[in-house]
């Protein structure tokens, strides 16, 4: 049929706009790209310059933009969405620099509307939930 047709034979999972089409999404190796591009982002930025502020800009205009095209069609494994949190908590508190920081609040008040007390980050769970519920 692919003779016919003048096209080649290929195998699943494949690449097509950056998502993996075939592919198990509920396997946390197949997010492994967004993990990537985020870590990518993260480490072009000079954090050490940034103050808290800017840090905070930064986390809640692009990082929690940049895994929305997946979280809107697949629903994220646990375990990806603690990294991605991991990765954000990091770079809020820690910036560029290795080793572990002192985490002035805990990651639930942060993540909470700026009306109570929170700095208005979005939990990735509930923005994939949202986006799945579309």
């Amino acid at each position: 049929m692919a003779n016919i047709i003048g096209c080649k034979v290929g195998r699943l999972p494949f690449d097509y706009l950056g998502i993996k089409v075939g592919a198990n999404m509920s396997r946390i190796a197949n997010w492994s790209g967004v993990l990537e591009t985020i870590k990518g982002r993260l480490q072009s930025w000079k954090s050490n310059l940034l103050s808290i502020g800017g840090r905070l800009t930064l986390i809640k205009s692009v990082l929690s933009s940049l895994p929305v095209y997946y979280l809107s069609l697949y629903k994220a494994p646990v375990a990806v969405i603690e990294a991605i949190e991991k990765m954000m908590r990091h770079f809020l508190w820690c910036g560029s620099k290795e080793g572990r920081g002192l985490h002035w609040v805990s990651w639930e008040i942060v993540t909470k509307p700026k009306k109570v007390g929170g700095l208005g980050i979005s939990k990735i769970e509930d923005v994939n939930s949202a986006l799945l519920a579309k």
